[in-house]
């Protein structure tokens, strides 16, 4: 699933809003996806580890799936290392064209001990480490690397300042790129803040 999330021109972006452990290896996730619902329902129903799975529209390309999954051997063993060293998933994980991307949080032992034991055939990268706060969590985990660095380079140039001195031209200096490929980082970082905003 992820891969077609990651590859698919037919999602946007898909949030695993939650999962509970059934009997017999199985677990249930719950995503809100934006994307074509039947592009989506064709992939579930080509997926071997799919038991089950029911589609809510909500608006013209968006809708909720649940979804019953068997676990493969690297689900289980991934879900055993968070088990074993008591760190918390924080919800939703996204997952775009760059991956998934998870914000975990407990100790610092734990959260070491945990990358160790993550399946090595699953690739993992920390984008950030500090102290937790939901807000900012919530609506950094909207965005890209790359729009990250965008939106940091807006501000270091005073980008956002008011009065409203600097341009996109000096973003883009800043960031190294052309003033479009700056505007449409910057674009899409606010649209994807503002949505979190209003939209959750």
């Amino acid at each position: 699933m992820q891969r077609f999330v990651e590859e698919s021109d037919a999602v946007r972006r898909e949030q695993n809003l939650g999962v509970s452990n059934l009997p017999d290896s199985r677990w249930a996730h719950l995503y809100y996806v934006e994307g074509e619902i039947e592009a989506y329902r064709a992939m579930l129903e080509q997926q071997e580890t799919v038991e089950y799975f029911d589609l809510n529209p909500i608006e013209a390309r968006s809708f909720c799936a649940y979804v019953v999954f068997r676990k493969r051997p690297t689900d289980e063993r991934f879900a055993e290392a968070f088990e074993k060293h008591g760190v918390v998933v924080v919800s939703p994980v996204e997952t775009d064209r760059t991956g998934a991307k998870f914000t975990l949080v407990g100790p610092q032992e734990a959260l070491q001990a945990l990358l160790e034991d993550i399946p090595e055939d699953l690739d993992t990268e920390i984008l950030q480490v500090g102290e937790f706060n939901h807000h900012h969590g919530a609506l950094a985990g909207r965005l890209t690397s790359r729009q990250r660095e965008a939106v940091s380079a807006a501000l270091a140039v005073e980008y956002y300042g008011v009065p409203h001195d600097a341009t996109l031209a000096d973003v883009a200096d800043e960031l190294g790129c052309t003033v479009g490929t700056a505007s449409t980082l910057l674009r899409r970082a606010e649209r994807a803040v503002m949505e979190a905003v209003v939209v959750g």
